[in-house]
């Protein structure tokens, strides 16, 4: 009996937890839900090239919406808008935009033989504001598949 009853309990206390999570995430905000597949994109990314591989295969393999990320950047992204939530995560974002050009005109510099190119420092950039998102994402629920 006493068994039983515990097993009740448990699949109960799951239910409640995974209903409890399902229903944060449909309550976020649209912008959250809009962006959270843009970061896990860009964070596989990142993981591709820190992992090795080149930058223009890792935007290949990993950012396929990449002109649909630039035009949600593009028609969403004001600078002149309230401080807020959604205005720090689309800066955020818009920053995003510009490390990622950065990285890929660095990387194609280095292809070229360019000397003393280092694409360390926009992956770091990147990785910064991936950290700041993703406190974002935490708060609503999201978790980033690592």
């Amino acid at each position: 009996m006493k068994k039983k009853l515990l097993f009740i309990f448990l699949t109960f206390l799951f239910t409640l937890v995974s209903c409890s999570s399902e229903s944060v995430k449909s309550d976020s905000p649209d912008y959250i839900k809009e962006s959270f597949d843009y970061f896990i994109s860009i964070k596989s990314l990142v993981k591709s090239v820190n992992d090795g591989e080149e930058v223009d295969k890792a935007v290949k393999s990993n950012f396929e919406k990449q002109s649909e990320f630039n035009e949600w950047i593009d028609t969403n992204y004001d600078p002149n808008d309230e401080p807020s939530e959604e205005a720090v995560l689309i800066s955020h974002f818009h920053l995003i935009k510009t490390l990622l050009e950065n990285l890929v005109i660095f990387s194609a510099s280095k292809s070229l033989g360019v000397e003393d190119v280092d694409i360390s420092s926009p992956i770091s950039s990147l990785e910064n504001s991936l950290s700041n998102l993703e406190s974002i994402y935490e708060e609503y629920g999201y978790e980033p598949k690592d």
